[in-house]
């Protein structure tokens, strides 16, 4: 079964994927060697964020600006997800 994932070719031929990959055994791989501006992904420990992405988060969750919004009403938020739902009907 072919399988496409994202990745980071080094210099040094190692491979980052962004995201966990399992796999028994040995496989046979093709590479698409992509833009170099894209090459940008660090390797990272199985099931852990990219440090940006939670230093990001981190930053949003403590900000004046989130931690002061308003809340919607349950029913509103309600009737926004039933209409998204309905719509991938059409």
């Amino acid at each position: 079964m072919l399988q496409t994932h994202e990745a980071t070719l080094h210099p040094n031929g190692m491979l980052s994927f962004r995201n966990d990959v399992a796999l028994k055994g040995t496989h046979r791989v093709l590479v698409t060697i992509l833009d170099e501006a894209e090459a940008s992904v660090k390797p990272q420990a199985a099931g852990a964020l990219p440090v940006g992405d939670v230093r990001r988060t981190l930053q949003l969750l403590s900000s004046r600006e989130f931690q002061s919004r308003a809340f919607g009403s349950v029913a509103s938020m309600e009737m926004v997800i039933r209409e998204n739902r309905e719509a991938w009907d059409e």
